[in-house]
């Protein structure tokens, strides 16, 4: 029986009980050094992650990534992370989200010191279900800690996503009842992200995932789907977060 080689990347679900929490546990290994260059760079999710390089080398072994406005060209080769759903990780780090936005930080200072010895585990484990079935134990106990994000803010994210980041920031404000001034502030204290940014996040990754899925013929037509005005302003708003056109994006690494 041939051997298959494990995918470079993968996602694992959450219990179900902190699937409130957290979006997805992932993994991510490089067996190959020259993979790294033809690697594409992590783009912007509107996620906070905590992650842990599992190499017994890392200088940092646990740290927390802000949200993100720009990509990110990775050269860790053996990482095992937490995503959190969009505003769920503010009342976990009781900081508020705009300080990690764009940064990578010890998860010892957000989080405590026992976040180091949590990866030192992490690392003993051979099989991602080991790694996830540890990180499901430690958020459990967590999770009597977390809150939901107050309700309008809840509300507003919630048609953000359902619109697939095809509204105005003056739309959701009104629609729960706070002035764009607040609704700009709660989202950057929660989310790290202005809510203009965060809707061409979700525009951006219902474009990516309307490729994905096929059946569109060419890019005025991925534009039109994707809300876009037209084939440049999807070319620019997508060069603007990912640092790549659409066709340097898709095509194979």
């Amino acid at each position: 029986m041939p051997m298959t080689t494990p995918p470079e990347y993968a996602e694992y679900r959450p219990h179900p009980l902190l699937a409130s929490l957290i979006d997805c546990y992932w993994s991510c290994r490089v067996l190959c050094r020259e993979r790294l260059s033809a690697r594409k760079p992590v783009i912007p999710d509107g996620c906070v992650d905590i992650i842990f390089d599992l190499e017994p080398a890392a200088p940092l072994r646990c740290f927390v990534v802000g949200a993100m406005t720009k990509p990110v060209q990775s050269r860790k080769t053996n990482l095992f992370g937490v995503r959190f759903h969009t505003a769920m990780a503010t009342s976990l780090f009781k900081t508020p989200m705009h300080h990690f936005t764009d940064l990578m930080v010890d998860a010892c200072d957000a989080l405590g010191d026992p976040t180091h010895a949590l990866s030192d585990q992490l690392a003993e484990k051979a099989l991602p279900q080991d790694r996830v079935a540890l990180l499901n134990e430690e958020f459990l106990r967590r999770l009597a800690d977390c809150s939901p994000p107050e309700r309008p803010l809840a509300e507003a994210l919630r048609l953000i996503h359902n619109a697939g980041g095809q509204c105005s920031v003056q739309q959701v404000s009104t629609a729960v009842g706070w002035s764009r001034q607040h609704f700009t502030r709660r989202c950057l204290h929660d989310t790290g992200l202005s809510p203009k940014f965060l809707m061409q996040v979700v525009r951006l990754h219902q474009t990516i995932a309307l490729h994905k899925k096929g059946g569109l013929h060419g890019w005025c037509h991925l534009s039109q789907e994707g809300g876009y005005f037209d084939q440049s302003h999807m070319i620019r708003e997508f060069k603007g977060i990912t640092g790549l056109t659409p066709a340097e994006y898709f095509s194979p690494a």
